[in-house]
């Protein structure tokens, strides 16, 4: 089983880096409400991997290469669809539907 980070660590990680992810988030879309989903999905697939990272100086580099991932992944998706090919319903990497802010183990003390 991984470790579990403590919600503390999480709360400072999210503290540490979110307004700079947001700006970023902006130069890559130019749209506050797209910014702030692609920093809350950066941060969800962060929980979702449990914060598996070894070296915790490198989450910076971890938080901002995943952000830009993520759109990537978004904007790739929505080419797809606009193409006319069938798109699939979740938005992002973390399947939403298959698991709750509860069941993650970060969020549990």
């Amino acid at each position: 089983m991984l470790p579990c980070v403590p919600m503390s660590e999480f709360a400072e990680l999210v503290d540490a880096h979110y307004q700079a992810l947001f700006r970023f988030g902006m130069s890559l879309t130019r749209d506050v409400d797209r910014a702030s989903d692609l920093v809350q999905e950066t941060f969800c697939i962060w929980a979702a991997k449990n914060g598996q990272l070894r070296d915790r100086s490198k989450a910076k580099t971890w938080l901002f290469t995943t952000l830009h991932r993520e759109f990537l992944t978004q904007r790739r998706r929505a080419a797809k669809c606009s193409s006319g090919s069938t798109c699939r319903s979740s938005g992002g990497t973390v399947d939403r539907e298959s698991w709750s802010w509860e069941e993650v183990s970060v969020f549990t003390p």
